[in-house]
């Protein structure tokens, strides 16, 4: 039973020295990454201005984008796609030579604690992740809060961008 033991012991010991040299396992797999912004400040504080009764249709689904962190719920989500587009002016495609450095910093990740910040994010950058021209997944990211929301992410999100 003490061999038995030891010998669990040291499995044990072994798995885990094993995952620390693990490459980090990318949430997403990728071919494309489309990088959408909003940098105007004017438009993000109209927005709070209009009473919650006085907004259009068009006001809420920006909203949406920009506080809420279940938002889209999936990656199909076309309606969340198609005011992305109008919504947020700036639109860049990321450059495929930036693929593997953003695929290391999308990763999943045993180090570090997650800080939380008492604010409420302004998720100003959307990431968009596709694959074979489909999309595959969704980063939301407050810079300011340093808070996300991640849709599509293959593994666990909670170290994500810890330090």
């Amino acid at each position: 039973m003490r061999k038995i033991s030891l010998i669990l012991v040291l499995l044990f010991i072994a798995s885990c020295n094993k995952k620390k040299s693990e490459k980090p396992v990318p949430f997403f797999k990728f071919d494309e990454v489309i990088h959408y912004q909003i940098d105007d400040e004017d438009t993000i504080t109209k927005l709070f201005q209009v009473s919650q009764s006085d907004r259009t249709e068009s006001d809420e689904e920006f909203f949406k984008i920009l506080m809420e962190y279940n938002y889209p719920i999936s990656v199909s989500d076309s309606s969340f796609f198609k005011s992305l587009e109008t919504l947020y002016p700036i639109k860049n495609h990321i450059p495929k030579s930036l693929f593997t450095e953003l695929s290391t910093i999308f990763s999943q990740s045993n180090i570090g604690n997650s800080t939380e910040y008492a604010c409420d994010p302004f998720f100003r950058d959307v990431f968009i992740f596709k694959n074979n021209s489909k999309i595959i997944g969704v980063a939301k990211i407050c810079f300011e809060c340093e808070k996300k929301s991640l849709v599509g992410a293959k593994g666990e999100t909670l170290n994500f961008g810890a330090k």
